[in-house]
């Protein structure tokens, strides 16, 4: 009985959390039909909603999952996560005494497409690790023109000039 009224509570929670997502959903169809978007905009945008939410859920689980376990069983899962993407990076040398201690106080962040990570010209108080993904860099001249100017992959590292120099962002990461 208790296995039961546990699977049931679950499966009220996933019904719940559809039913919200499809209202979204429905909303949004709904002011794009009314703004007469294009069909091929609609099924771009719906897209990126439905990935947007995976991607979202994904994170809470992540978060959640890491919050529960014990420090030092989250230390291990982090360094699993992250030490392929270390031991890609010239930074770190291969070095697993160094790939220990960075993976220890690491942050996760699952990010949505297109999303800004950091922008020019703010002050740095972190460096990023892509641990998978890419991200794109573009620098904003004194025109006010931007221009791309690279992408990073997978063991990239980005934001260490600002966090090195106590400086501000040299340029704008998404």
């Amino acid at each position: 009985a208790n296995i039961i009224g546990e699977l049931a509570v679950i499966l009220s929670k996933l019904n719940r959390k559809a039913t919200n997502f499809q209202t979204k959903l429905d909303t949004a169809n709904d002011a794009m039909r009314n703004l007469g978007l294009p069909e091929k905009l609609q099924v771009e945008i719906t897209g990126f909603l439905t990935y947007s939410k995976s991607l979202l859920e994904s994170q809470e689980e992540l978060e959640e999952f890491l919050y529960m376990i014990s420090p030092s069983s989250r230390q291990k899962v982090l360094k699993f996560m992250f030490t392929s993407a270390l031991m890609t990076n010239p930074i770190f040398q291969k070095s697993q005494i160094v790939i220990d201690f960075v993976s220890a106080r690491l942050d996760t962040r699952i990010l949505l497409p297109e999303f800004i990570v950091v922008t020019q010209g703010e002050i740095g108080d972190c460096l990023y690790l892509i641990a998978k993904g890419e991200c794109l860099v573009t620098v904003t001249d004194h025109r006010g023109k931007q221009h791309s100017v690279n992408r990073l992959e997978k063991g990239s590292v980005f934001g260490e000039v600002a966090l090195l120099t106590g400086g501000k962002r040299t340029a704008t990461v998404k």
